[in-house]
């Protein structure tokens, strides 16, 4: 216990001098311990989804935030052992405290609120209705996520089933659905009282647009296996950094109106396989690995990567919370969520979560002349460098190339906080959704897809920015 808080007492240490050294928003330095926490909570349960996904290499992608707000929902009326089992999961100390909430209420409003256009979260509390709801927990329930639970029948399956799904779509508009099925909630309905839905979604318009949409091999398996899939570019300045510890290329990519930025780190070598780079993934390596990029002079860089649409598998974090260390929770013997109702025992019996990410070209209306022209100049930039030297050599010195054509890990982080807001790895490209452009549909196609309630194909509105295309 005491190598613990020694090594939780130096991750905040290192957070603290961030902050001091300007990293990150000085405004934020009385919730070092939280934003320290969240991301502390991101990487353990990144590990283990990768512990359990690195032999299948399959696309991950999630929302530690979310993740982590949902948790703190069952903490905040937590008691005994699994209130303990809790903070130690979700590394908080001393939690329920008013003091504590504050710190919380600000960041999230910060983070989800400043960049609610870009991500939208649709999380929702499912309680049996014969339960009496303590008053106080409603009140901190509103107060800190500005939610209410939604008082249930889980004797009628199937309707509960309707209504998860229902609620995870409209949340979402109209993205995101079937979080929930039938066999997950297969045990007896009368043991069925506590259903937590995560329902995520992130679709961003880049600070300057992508162009030269073209098709590229992508190697995946440790390299014995491809695919041609859609890659686009863009030549402009980004900030590089190249990581001889993880032996990685790193690369932060920004979004408009936002402080939301990708960070992608793609191993050098097309066999190693991306999903291995996340056990060497911490709280600490992400502020050394933000620190080096945050102070990197911005580099004139050819960037290609991949567009996709990416839409995780549902997942069930029964096993991954109980690996974590939170395992009374489940227990409808031992759960004490006693703060949540006064009559009557409450256990959680799902807690489901689902994410969709898509990356495209598209960049911002008000930014297209600006992309447009700087575009141009780094264009005009690389002819110069290379009409000056027939060598590669001093042509690199110049230009950076980053070229996404292997598996990588992606992080969206808010640059203010340095909040992980949403992870995972882009390892194989054939379970990818196809981004197609709307002008090479038919009217009868859009008609079809706009109909569909499971449409599983997005389209891009092909009128934005087109003068900026081929940057």
């Amino acid at each position: 216990m005491t190598e613990e808080k020694s090594k939780k007492s130096q991750v905040d240490k290192t957070m603290e001098t961030a902050v001091n050294m300007g990293l990150f928003s000085k405004s934020l330095a009385n919730k070092v311990t939280i934003i320290t926490s969240m991301n502390q909570f991101a990487f353990k349960l990144f590990r283990v989804f990768a512990s359990r996904h690195q032999r299948d290499s399959k696309n991950m992608c999630f929302s530690p935030l979310e993740v982590f707000n949902s948790l703190v929902m069952l903490l905040i009326g937590a008691k005994g052992a699994t209130e303990l089992q809790l903070e130690d999961m979700l590394c908080l100390r001393e939690f329920n405290q008013q003091a504590r909430y504050d710190e919380l209420i600000d960041l999230i409003k910060w983070i989800i609120k400043s960049n609610h256009e870009i991500m939208v979260y649709g999380t929702v509390i499912y309680l049996d209705h014969r339960l009496n709801l303590n008053p106080e927990y409603l009140e901190k329930l509103k107060s800190i996520f500005e939610i209410k639970p939604k008082r249930i029948d889980f004797s009628g399956i199937d309707n509960v089933i309707y209504m998860i799904n229902k609620d995870a779509y409209e949340m979402t508009d109209g993205i995101i659905e079937g979080v929930i099925n039938r066999k997950d909630l297969q045990d007896d309905s009368q043991k069925v009282n506590l259903v937590i839905s995560n329902a995520v979604f992130f679709r961003g318009y880049w600070l300057f647009k992508f162009g030269n949409i073209h098709k590229e091999q992508f190697y995946y398996s440790e390299g014995m296996k491809s695919a041609n899939i859609d890659m686009m570019s863009h030549i402009g300045y980004h900030r590089y950094y190249y990581d001889k510890q993880l032996q990685a290329q790193t690369v932060s990519i920004a979004y408009v109106a936002s402080d939301i930025r990708m960070v992608l780190i793609m191993p050098d070598q097309i066999r190693n396989e991306a999903i291995t780079l996340v056990e060497y993934l911490n709280s600490d390596k992400l502020l050394q690995l933000f620190w080096n990029l945050q102070n990197q002079p911005k580099s004139l860089t050819e960037l290609t990567i991949p567009r996709f649409a990416l839409e995780a598998h549902k997942v069930s974090l029964q096993k991954s919370v109980k690996q974590m260390g939170a395992r009374s929770i489940y227990d409808p013997e031992k759960a004490d969520l006693s703060g949540i109702c006064s009559n009557g025992r409450v256990h959680l019996t799902k807690l489901v979560h689902k994410a969709f990410i898509l990356v495209d070209e598209r960049g911002s209306h008000q930014y297209t002349k600006k992309a447009h022209e700087t575009g141009r100049f780094a264009r005009q930039q690389i002819e110069n460098v290379k009409g000056a030297s027939n060598t590669r050599e001093q042509s690199d010195k110049v230009t950076v190339h980053f070229k996404a054509n292997h598996p990588f890990v992606f992080l969206i982080l808010d640059k203010i906080t340095g909040v992980v807001c949403f992870c995972g790895v882009f390892a194989d490209p054939t379970e990818i959704l196809e981004v197609v452009p709307e002008h090479e549909l038919s009217n009868e196609q859009i008609t079809q897809l706009l109909a569909e309630s499971d449409q599983k194909t997005f389209m891009e509105d092909a009128s934005i920015d087109s003068t900026s295309s081929n940057v």
